[in-house]
């Protein structure tokens, strides 16, 4: 299974999440959850996120600047 790892995208710093695609593209991806950076101190929620963006948005190396 493939994982992709979220980061800051203000500072760069990993997020110390990832997410395990399932395969179903339309499927809402972590709604609801609100994430701190804990460095920069950005605070962030997914809202209207589905697999199949996030897969669009990620880089070659399964990174997610969000």
């Amino acid at each position: 299974m493939k994982k992709i790892n979220l980061y800051c995208k203000k500072c760069k710093c990993s997020m110390r999440v990832s997410y395990t695609l399932s395969g179903n593209l339309e499927q809402p991806v972590l709604s609801g959850i609100t994430m701190k950076c804990h460095r920069c101190k950005r605070v962030m929620a997914l809202k209207n996120y589905t697999e199949g963006k996030m897969i669009a948005r990620a880089d070659d190396s399964e990174k997610l600047f969000i």
